[in-house]
C-alpha cells in the first residue's frame, strides 16, 4: 500500500510540473473571465521582454537565452528578467538554479503571483511539498480572481493529499472561468 501511494504521489507530483503550460507563466497570460488581476510585467513590458517571453513559450530556450543576456547588459537586472531567467532554467529542467533565479527576482519584486507560482512548481519537482505550499497559497491571495492560480493549488493540495481543500480550489477555478474544465480533469 505505502509504495502504490507513493509511486502515485511521484506521477501526480511531476505531472503537474511537466504537464505546466508555460503561457501560465508568460508575460501576456490571459486573464479570468471578469478578473481585474493584472500582471505586474504588463505595465513596463518592454519588446524584448515580450520577445524572450514568446521565445519561452515556443520553447526556443537558446534563443531566449541569448535575448535575456543582450538584454540584461543592455537594461541591467530587473524582477522580470530573473523571472524569465527562471522559466527558462524550469524548461530546462533545472529547477534548483531556477529557484535562485526566482530568489533574486523576489528581491526586487514580491507581488507577482506568476513569481511564486513558478517557485511552487519548482519545489513541486524537488518533491518538496512542505517547502511549495506557501509560494501556491501567496500566488492565489496576490491574484485571487485568476482561475489558474486556484487550479495549481488545487493540484497541489490533491498531489498532497488534502482532498478537501483541492476540491474548493478546483471549485473557484471554475467559478471564474467555467471553460476551465481542466480543474476536474
Amino acid at each position: 500500500m505505502q509504495l502504490q501511494l507513493a509511486i502515485t504521489r511521484s506521477i501526480l507530483l511531476v505531472s503537474i510540473a511537466l504537464e505546466f503550460p508555460q503561457n501560465v507563466l508568460g508575460v501576456q497570460v490571459a486573464r479570468s473571465a471578469g478578473g481585474t488581476d493584472k500582471p505586474l510585467e504588463l505595465k513596463a513590458a518592454s519588446p524584448s521582454i515580450l520577445d524572450i517571453d514568446r521565445l519561452i513559450e515556443a520553447n526556443q530556450l537558446d534563443a531566449a537565452w541569448e535575448r535575456l543576456r543582450q538584454e540584461l547588459s543592455e537594461r541591467g537586472p530587473s524582477y522580470q528578467l530573473h523571472f524569465l531567467e527562471a522559466r527558462i532554467l524550469f524548461g530546462e529542467k533545472r529547477f534548483e538554479e531556477s529557484l535562485k533565479a526566482l530568489e533574486r527576482s523576489f528581491g526586487l519584486e514580491k507581488r507577482d503571483a506568476k513569481v511564486y507560482l513558478l517557485a511552487g512548481l519548482n519545489w513541486v519537482v524537488l518533491d518538496r511539498l512542505d517547502l511549495a505550499r506557501p509560494f501556491f497559497e501567496e500566488a492565489v491571495k496576490l491574484a485571487p480572481r485568476d482561475d489558474s492560480m486556484h487550479y495549481y493549488l488545487g493540484r497541489y493540495y490533491y498531489t498532497a493529499q488534502f482532498f478537501a481543500l483541492a476540491e474548493l480550489a478546483f471549485r473557484e477555478s471554475l467559478r471564474l472561468q467555467p471553460a476551465a474544465v481542466k480543474s476536474f480533469r
